[in-house]
């Protein structure tokens, strides 16, 4: 090889490099932008009109999907169940998807948002006991669901249908699976596997729960503990109304009965 030519194959990689590097700066910055959205949901009068503003202005479509997705959450939040429906139809599931056989592109960039699909938003209507809008976006996700038949999300969000719905085994052998690590022929962001168990972990503890089983219960307890300080753990308590045990109080020393009372 020709020292001219190594010199071209070198510039060409350098080029490619550049390019790749301000390919990602630039997702970064679309990427700020929802987890900006993400920040206000919990400001509703704020939320909204941001919102309908970055689905309105974005011309990328992978990331205009991310933005109804964002918009789907306040929905569900705030009971704007007129809204849901409009953002529902509206959104576009195969810009987030892209081409499975790429890794680190379409659905691997965007699992966040099918966390949401999958598990946040559903739990809520649960919550909510709201079944028709959650059939309506059952049926959205189903026309999908032949893609990502190998993700964990999906076969989260099964587990977790069985337990609405009261089926089967309300999803309690997956659950176990999980949390015994057991999930390695599944697609899944090694970033989320760690929110993933965590939301399964008070998943299993509400079938304990109704189980009377307070072996089973008591053994998940410090991980919920734990989980319930970050504003997701504690809806998701809320949400499938699991109670944790309350802290117990240092006794104060018993004070010992008088002479006359201890007669």
């Amino acid at each position: 090889m020709t020292g001219t030519l190594m010199t071209l194959i070198l510039f060409a990689f350098m080029i490619v490099m550049i390019l790749r590097v301000v390919k990602l700066y630039g997702r970064q910055k679309k990427n700020q932008k929802i987890l900006d959205l993400l920040d206000l949901v919990h400001e509703p009068d704020q939320f909204f009109p941001a919102a309908e503003a970055y689905v309105t202005g974005q011309k990328d479509p992978e990331f205009r999907a991310k933005g109804y997705v964002m918009k789907l959450w306040g929905d569900t939040l705030y009971e704007k169940d007129d809204n849901f429906r409009k953002d529902l139809e509206a959104l576009d599931l195969s810009v987030l998807i892209g081409d499975l056989s790429k890794k680190d592109s379409g659905y691997d960039l965007n699992e966040d948002s099918f966390f949401y699909l999958y598990m946040a938003i559903p739990n809520r209507l649960y919550y909510r006991k709201n079944t028709e809008l959650l059939n309506l976006l059952e049926e959205k996700m189903e026309t999908v669901s032949g893609q990502l038949s190998d993700t964990l999300l999906l076969a989260m969000h099964q587990a977790a249908m069985k337990l609405y719905e009261n089926k089967d085994d309300c999803g309690k052998d997956f659950f176990r699976k999980v949390l015994d690590g057991d999930y390695g022929g599944y697609r899944y962001s090694r970033n989320m596997i760690g929110i993933y168990k965590n939301c399964i972990t008070i998943m299993l503890a509400k079938l304990y729960q109704n189980e009377g089983n307070q072996e089973g219960f008591d053994s998940l307890v410090d991980d919920m503990k734990a989980f319930s300080e970050k504003r997701l753990g504690e809806r998701w308590l809320e949400e499938l109304d699991v109670k944790l045990p309350e802290e117990k109080s240092e006794e104060e020393p018993e004070e010992k009965p008088s002479d006359e009372e201890a007669k």
